[in-house]
């Protein structure tokens, strides 16, 4: 009997929380407005193809303007306000030219009503090879909306991978030069070669940045884990080619079209980033979270603003080099139920169907079919062929291990993560450890109320302690996880419960500005609690 109560035990600290998965659903007409008043019965929902039943489900609509009339009683069945909403607006400022930076600020600024909804929670982060956070997360909306605006006239950044991208196309027509300049001869060959070593570095820097790029937003997005209501990203940008680097690799072999074998564009796919553009978006759907995509780019604009280089562009290079963009924003849209707006200057459309979707959507609720860890695949559909649906098409059943982890990440960014239980976190003032380390005594308290089992004369429980360190700039940590059990006699209980528990640690941290966040989780009832504290070491 013991020995199954305590494999019964070990199984509960690592269940996978299977209660109800919710898919959040936007439908419209053909025109693009919302659908209201549908019921359950007008929505089908599968489970990795597999029918499932709808066993929760309701409509948000937009609250009534002030004086409008009631709804019909009808209407108001399964209709409920909406959720606490998070928001998030990042910006890769790396790539956005200063001028459509201001661009899109001007339209959030003209949507920000619709957008921001007092009792609303939004942050702005920002990407310019690093990671900064503008704003965390405040429920302040002029306090927000100040931000924004002084961001947007202070930032400096701005298309520095066109820049890049002229300079190289430059270097491979000079090689051409050279070559015609040899008058013939053997070195065909070695010119295109060289061209394409060219494209290959251009291609190898671009896949870096846009790597990290992609790092920047999937840190973002783990601050969003844990938080309850609607969650959505805004991201606006220039340039995320699923491909880096194609439309150069294709400027080479139109210039030396006809002048050797060339085929260069092959080289293209040694770069291809489409897994981790999927990986994000899958992230996205496990969090929650739906994003929308914005092409901040000129839907004008050449590829090259340079009279040098345009002399020997086509349209084709240039319709390469926005489809390259324009698929990895629909890719990251299409999975997580948002949307992507390309080749457009007009960003109050994208604005606007954000707010809608924040506004108007329905939210589907059914049992999982399977236990299994994991992306599961969801397709929800309506019985009108002439409506459109737009939600999330995976999710992924996450262990208690990973649902505490997800929520210690974002607690350290900015402590809304709600706790069961309160957890007390004390840093002492860090002190030189070596060259490159401080070390920082802390001390962490929580109540000894945790859950324990009888095992005998005993009892048995355990407790988890997950903890993490987060710079300023977003680098995290790896996270330290560590179980401690608990066993003492039924007799010394009444002598435990009387004092929290409390035990101290000592992290190593680099010089400068750093949070550390700590989760303590009750294994055994699936509880947890956490804190934070902000350390300066140097």
């Amino acid at each position: 009997m013991v020995l199954i109560f305590l494999s019964l035990f070990l199984q509960l600290t690592e269940t996978i929380d299977v209660k109800v998965t919710n898919v959040d659903v936007v439908v419209t007409d053909k025109s693009g407005k919302p659908v209201r008043n549908l019921t359950r019965d007008d929505f089908t929902i599968l489970e990795d193809g597999k029918l499932q039943p709808v066993t929760n489900f309701y409509e948000v609509q937009p609250e009534a303007p002030a004086g409008a009339a009631p709804a019909p009683a009808d209407a108001n069945k399964n209709v409920e306000p909406p959720r606490p909403r998070r928001i998030v607006i990042f910006i890769d400022n790396y790539s956005l030219h200063p001028f459509r930076r201001h661009e899109v600020f001007a339209a959030i600024d003209r949507s920000f009503n619709e957008l921001f909804r007092p009792g609303d929670q939004a942050m702005v982060a920002a990407w310019n090879r690093g990671l900064h956070i503008v704003i965390p997360f405040t429920g302040d909306r002029e306090k927000l909306r100040a931000a924004m605006r002084r961001y947007e006239k202070d930032a400096g950044g701005g298309a520095p991978i066109e820049f890049e991208r002229e300079h190289v196309m430059a270097n491979i027509a000079q090689v051409l030069q050279a070559e015609f300049d040899a008058r013939g001869g053997n070195n065909e060959r070695e010119a295109i070669a060289h061209a394409e070593s060219l494209a290959r570095s251009y291609a190898q820097s671009v896949s870096m940045n846009e790597k990290a790029l992609v790092k920047a937003m999937s840190t973002t997005l783990t601050t969003l884990a844990g938080l309850e209501g609607k969650k959505v990203m805004l991201v606006a940008g220039q340039q995320l080619p699923s491909r880096p680097g194609l439309e150069v690799f294709q400027y080479v072999d139109q210039l030396f079209s006809g002048r050797g074998v060339s085929n260069a564009q092959r080289g293209a796919f040694t770069w291809d980033i489409t897994a981790d553009l999927e990986k994000l978006a899958r992230q996205a759907n496990a969090n929650d979270v739906t994003m929308y995509m914005i092409d901040g780019g000129d839907a004008l604009r050449s590829i090259s603003q340079t009279a040098e280089s345009a002399s020997v562009l086509n349209r084709s290079m240039e319709f390469t080099d926005l489809a390259n963009t324009a698929q990895s924003l629909n890719t990251i849209a299409r999975i997580t139920g948002g949307m992507a707006l390309v080749r457009t200057n007009n960003f109050d459309v994208a604005l606007s169907t954000m707010a809608n979707d924040l506004a108007a959507y329905y939210s589907l609720g059914y049992r999982p079919s399977s236990d299994t860890a994991g992306d599961h695949r969801i397709e929800v559909k309506v019985k009108n062929s002439d409506y459109r649906v737009r939600a999330r098409t995976t999710y992924v059943a996450k262990s208690t291990k990973e649902q505490a982890e997800d929520r210690v990440i974002a607690n350290a960014f900015h402590g809304l993560v709600p706790s069961d239980f309160a957890v007390k976190l004390d840093a002492e003032r860090p002190a030189k450890h070596s060259e490159t380390k401080w070390k920082v005594p802390i001390r962490i308290t929580f109540p000894s109320d945790i859950t324990l089992l009888p095992n005998g004369n005993d009892l048995e429980g355990s407790f988890t302690v997950i903890l993490l360190v987060v710079d300023d700039d977003g680098t995290m940590s790896t996270v330290t996880r560590r179980q401690q059990p608990v066993k003492l006699p039924k007799a010394a209980l009444p002598a435990m419960r009387k004092n929290p528990i409390s035990f101290t640690a000592e992290m190593l941290v680099s010089p400068g500005a750093h949070y550390i966040s700590v989760g303590i989780i009750d294994d055994v009832a699936n509880t947890a609690g956490f804190a934070r504290a902000r350390v300066n070491a140097g």
